[in-house]
Protein backbone atom coordinates (compact mmCIF):
# COMPACT_ATOMS: atom_id res chain seq x y z
CA UNK A 1 0.00 0.00 0.00
CA UNK A 2 3.10 2.31 0.85
CA UNK A 3 3.71 2.64 -3.15
CA UNK A 4 0.26 3.65 -3.84
CA UNK A 5 0.45 6.72 -0.98
CA UNK A 6 2.98 9.37 0.11
CA UNK A 7 1.83 8.50 4.04
CA UNK A 8 2.97 5.00 6.15
CA UNK A 9 1.01 2.59 6.59
CA UNK A 10 1.66 0.49 9.56
CA UNK A 11 -0.63 -2.68 8.97
CA UNK A 12 -1.34 -4.54 11.97
CA UNK A 13 -0.92 -8.41 11.24
CA UNK A 14 -4.32 -9.82 12.40
CA UNK A 15 -6.28 -6.75 11.54
CA UNK A 16 -4.47 -5.82 8.46
CA UNK A 17 -6.88 -6.01 6.08
CA UNK A 18 -10.80 -4.78 5.58
CA UNK A 19 -13.34 -7.91 4.78
CA UNK A 20 -15.82 -4.91 2.80
CA UNK A 21 -12.67 -4.21 0.42
CA UNK A 22 -11.37 -7.49 0.46
CA UNK A 23 -14.75 -8.54 -1.19
CA UNK A 24 -13.83 -6.32 -4.18
CA UNK A 25 -12.53 -8.94 -6.77
CA UNK A 26 -10.52 -9.13 -10.07
CA UNK A 27 -13.88 -10.66 -11.74
CA UNK A 28 -16.64 -8.40 -10.04
CA UNK A 29 -13.92 -5.40 -11.69
CA UNK A 30 -14.01 -6.76 -15.31
CA UNK A 31 -17.44 -7.71 -15.35
CA UNK A 32 -18.50 -4.06 -14.44
CA UNK A 33 -15.94 -2.68 -17.02
CA UNK A 34 -17.88 -4.81 -19.17
CA UNK A 35 -21.29 -3.41 -18.47
CA UNK A 36 -19.85 -0.08 -18.55
CA UNK A 37 -16.79 0.47 -20.61
CA UNK A 38 -17.20 4.32 -20.96
CA UNK A 39 -16.74 4.22 -16.72
CA UNK A 40 -13.44 5.35 -14.47
CA UNK A 41 -12.58 3.37 -12.10
CA UNK A 42 -11.94 4.54 -8.20
CA UNK A 43 -10.72 2.91 -5.52
CA UNK A 44 -10.28 2.79 -2.18
CA UNK A 45 -6.54 1.96 -1.11
CA UNK A 46 -8.04 -1.01 1.00
CA UNK A 47 -8.63 -2.47 -1.92
CA UNK A 48 -6.30 -5.64 -2.69
CA UNK A 49 -3.29 -4.62 -4.86
CA UNK A 50 -5.10 -6.02 -8.25
CA UNK A 51 -7.75 -4.09 -8.19
CA UNK A 52 -5.71 -1.27 -7.63
CA UNK A 53 -3.46 -2.23 -10.46
CA UNK A 54 -6.64 -1.76 -12.60
CA UNK A 55 -7.80 1.80 -11.06
CA UNK A 56 -8.16 4.81 -12.66
CA UNK A 57 -7.72 6.65 -9.57
CA UNK A 58 -6.86 5.35 -5.84
CA UNK A 59 -7.97 7.50 -2.88
CA UNK A 60 -9.57 7.58 0.61
CA UNK A 61 -13.54 8.10 1.09
CA UNK A 62 -13.40 11.68 0.96
CA UNK A 63 -10.96 11.48 -1.42
CA UNK A 64 -13.26 9.22 -3.68
CA UNK A 65 -15.63 12.08 -3.36
CA UNK A 66 -13.79 14.92 -4.24
CA UNK A 67 -12.11 13.16 -7.23
CA UNK A 68 -15.82 12.17 -8.36
CA UNK A 69 -16.99 15.65 -8.19
CA UNK A 70 -13.98 17.47 -9.79
CA UNK A 71 -13.64 15.08 -12.68
CA UNK A 72 -15.11 15.58 -16.29
CA UNK A 73 -15.90 11.55 -16.82
CA UNK A 74 -19.67 10.94 -16.28
CA UNK A 75 -19.61 7.30 -15.73
CA UNK A 76 -17.61 5.93 -12.52
CA UNK A 77 -17.04 2.13 -11.18
CA UNK A 78 -16.94 2.41 -7.75
CA UNK A 79 -14.55 0.39 -5.81
CA UNK A 80 -15.48 0.88 -1.52
CA UNK A 81 -18.54 0.03 0.27
CA UNK A 82 -21.51 0.53 -1.36
CA UNK A 83 -23.05 2.59 0.82
CA UNK A 84 -20.67 5.90 -0.59
CA UNK A 85 -22.78 5.40 -4.07
CA UNK A 86 -25.54 7.40 -2.33
CA UNK A 87 -23.36 9.90 -1.25
CA UNK A 88 -21.59 10.43 -4.52
CA UNK A 89 -25.44 10.70 -6.74
CA UNK A 90 -26.48 13.31 -3.81
CA UNK A 91 -23.00 15.65 -3.88
CA UNK A 92 -22.98 15.34 -7.98
CA UNK A 93 -26.98 15.49 -8.57
CA UNK A 94 -26.31 18.95 -10.33
CA UNK A 95 -24.16 17.46 -12.76
CA UNK A 96 -25.87 14.04 -13.78
CA UNK A 97 -22.92 11.72 -12.91
CA UNK A 98 -23.71 7.61 -12.60
CA UNK A 99 -22.16 5.77 -10.10
CA UNK A 100 -21.56 1.78 -10.17
CA UNK A 101 -20.64 -0.78 -7.38
CA UNK A 102 -18.01 -2.68 -8.28
CA UNK A 103 -19.33 -4.94 -6.32
CA UNK A 104 -22.99 -5.35 -4.53
CA UNK A 105 -21.40 -7.26 -1.67
CA UNK A 106 -19.26 -4.90 -0.76
CA UNK A 107 -21.14 -3.99 2.69
CA UNK A 108 -19.77 -3.12 5.60
CA UNK A 109 -21.56 -4.42 8.65
CA UNK A 110 -20.55 -2.59 11.04
CA UNK A 111 -21.67 0.70 9.13
CA UNK A 112 -24.96 -1.05 9.02
CA UNK A 113 -25.22 -1.21 12.69
CA UNK A 114 -25.23 2.68 12.94
CA UNK A 115 -28.94 4.43 12.26
CA UNK A 116 -30.38 7.27 12.93
CA UNK A 117 -32.48 6.45 15.56
CA UNK A 118 -29.97 4.62 17.31
CA UNK A 119 -27.88 8.20 17.22
CA UNK A 120 -31.05 10.33 18.26
CA UNK A 121 -31.55 7.86 21.07
CA UNK A 122 -27.88 8.30 22.10
CA UNK A 123 -27.96 12.16 21.82
CA UNK A 124 -31.75 12.07 23.79
CA UNK A 125 -30.51 9.68 26.77
CA UNK A 126 -26.94 10.75 26.72
CA UNK A 127 -26.43 6.84 26.99
CA UNK A 128 -24.32 5.01 26.29
CA UNK A 129 -21.48 6.56 28.54
CA UNK A 130 -18.17 6.65 27.15
CA UNK A 131 -15.99 7.52 28.94
CA UNK A 132 -11.70 8.17 27.84
CA UNK A 133 -8.24 9.22 29.40
CA UNK A 134 -7.97 12.99 29.50
CA UNK A 135 -4.87 12.86 27.59
CA UNK A 136 -6.17 10.11 24.42
CA UNK A 137 -9.47 12.35 24.48
CA UNK A 138 -6.95 15.76 24.19
CA UNK A 139 -5.48 13.69 21.07
CA UNK A 140 -8.67 12.79 19.44
CA UNK A 141 -10.18 16.54 19.60
CA UNK A 142 -7.12 17.58 17.94
CA UNK A 143 -8.04 15.07 14.97
CA UNK A 144 -11.04 15.95 15.11
CA UNK A 145 -10.28 19.68 14.61
CA UNK A 146 -8.34 18.99 11.99
CA UNK A 147 -10.61 16.81 10.01
CA UNK A 148 -13.41 19.94 9.90
CA UNK A 149 -10.96 22.08 9.29
CA UNK A 150 -10.34 20.23 5.71
CA UNK A 151 -13.87 19.87 5.10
Amino acid sequence: MEKRTSKRIIPIPEYGLCPTHHQISVDDLLESKEKHPKAEVVVHPECVPEIQDLADHIASTSGMVRYCIEAEKEEFLIGTEVGLIYRLQKETKTQGKKFYPISESAVCPQMEMHTLTKVEKALEFEKPLVLVQRELAKEAWRAIERMLQIS
